[in-house]
């Protein structure tokens, strides 16, 4: 039997309390890279590497949902609606939960039932150079 690789666990609890410290601040460079990503338009090009952290994270609540959205926005909504099924399963039989509020949206917008996408929620705001001027009654 082929085992995967794993990486070594450090030794010590001041090692041990950097390599938490480390690993975490690696999870944050990696989210703040995805949402740049998504917001440059380039949802497509991250699937793989969201792939491979939901593999990784399989309780990961935030790369589930990036991966869904991904999937979902390159014409992909059944392997959207799939991921999401996982997630859901490995959820209730881990930790007896239900996926966030947020997640919950998110499959309903994949099946088409949200009046206001969340993907259009991402957006970054798009501050007006000229004041509006409303209309005289």
């Amino acid at each position: 039997m082929v085992r995967p690789l794993s990486r070594p666990r450090p030794r010590g609890p001041l090692i041990g309390s950097h390599a938490v410290r480390l690993e975490e601040q690696r999870l944050h460079a990696q989210e703040l890279r995805i949402r740049a990503e998504f917001l440059l338009g380039r949802e497509r090009e991250s699937i793989c590497e969201l792939r491979s952290l939901v593999m990784e994270y399989p309780l990961n609540e935030w790369f589930h949902g990036q991966l869904i959205r991904a999937l979902n926005g390159a014409g992909r909504r059944d392997e959207a609606l799939t991921s999401y099924r996982s997630l859901r399963l490995a959820l209730s039989e881990e930790l007896g939960l239900e996926p966030s509020r947020e997640l919950q949206s998110l499959h309903q917008e994949v099946l088409g039932e949200s009046p206001v996408p969340l993907t259009r929620r991402l957006r970054p705001r798009v501050r007006r150079e000229t004041p509006l001027t409303l209309a005289a009654e």
